[in-house]
């Protein structure tokens, strides 16, 4: 039998050597409300704070452009970046990144993730999955098979997802700050 993977989504890894240290100390700085429990605050992308983090997202953003087979009079442009510090209420429950036209992938970049951080965990696209392929009838997951996807962030992890992803953060109680930058990136003609 010939088995095709159709209508199929993604997440993108990549492990960096980006300087942490100056991007918390950039994180700590600019956030407005010191109570970072529940803080999220947009980035000046001129900032000279983020070029090298700008530099390998538009780099990363390049290969899955061409990987995916866009058009090569297009390219990937960030279109906004804001700093995340714990539980902030707009991470912890289902959302997506779908705002604006051409809006493709999103990502976050993580500044501080220790090892008990919290979870990021993606939601099928598939509105009926949940009723036909329920756990009961399993005896392993898949891709194919799995309702949600978990990923478990470690420091200087770099990820991209298809911006219609549903996602959250699962709280975690650890006591540790789990820094990250999250970033949508949006497809235009070059030039």
């Amino acid at each position: 039998m010939i088995i095709q993977n159709i209508f199929t989504n993604f997440l993108a890894l990549e492990k960096t050597n980006l300087d942490n240290k100056k991007l918390q100390e950039f994180c700590y700085s600019s956030v407005k409300n010191k109570n970072y429990k529940v803080n999220s605050e947009f980035v000046d992308l001129n900032n000279p704070a983020v070029y090298d983090l700008k530099c390998v997202i538009e780099e990363k953003a390049k290969e899955l452009h061409s990987h995916f087979n866009f058009s090569e009079n297009m390219h990937q442009e960030i279109y906004d970046m804001w700093i995340n510090i714990n539980d902030s209420p707009y991470i912890t429950v289902p959302h997506e990144h779908v705002v604006k036209e051409r809006i493709l992938f999103s990502g976050v970049y993580y500044v501080k993730a220790e090892k008990q951080s919290a979870i990021i965990e993606f939601l099928t696209p598939i509105a009926a999955h949940r009723h036909v392929i329920s756990p009961k009838i399993l005896s392993g997951v898949n891709p194919f098979t799995a309702a949600t996807w978990n990923f478990k962030p470690s420091t200087g992890d770099l990820i991209f997802f298809p911006s219609w992803l549903l996602h959250y953060v699962v709280n975690s109680f650890n006591g540790e700050d789990r820094i990250s930058l999250a970033f949508n990136t949006y497809i235009r003609n070059k030039g």
